[in-house]
């Protein structure tokens, strides 16, 4: 019996080892012609961290690529991504001069 679990054990975490590359190479870089999922459902985003400046500069980036890769629903909500973006970023520029640096 003892055997048997080992067995099994060992073929289970070769099965889980040995398929991590194959599941590696699932995530494709955001190219000319793809959505990019962080932006529009935070889906993939595999833990971005990124400037307001980096954030308005993709969403600019997405926003270009039009109705060939994004419907017109998904290109509002980019846009109202954007509006909300450059929205903080006055805000924070605003408070910048207020406070006197």
């Amino acid at each position: 019996m003892k055997i048997l679990r080992l067995t099994i054990s060992v073929i289970v975490i070769g099965v889980l080892f040995f398929s991590m590359p194959l599941h590696a190479g699932d995530q494709v870089p955001n190219n000319q012609g793809q959505k990019d999922e962080c932006l529009l459902i935070l889906k993939n985003c595999e833990m971005q961290a990124e400037s307001l400046q980096q954030k308005i500069n993709r969403l600019n980036e997405e926003i270009a690529k039009g109705t060939r890769v994004y419907s017109p629903d998904e290109l509002k909500k980019l846009k109202e991504k954007l509006q909300d973006a450059n929205r903080t970023l006055e805000l924070l520029l605003n408070d910048k001069q207020t406070l006197g640096m």
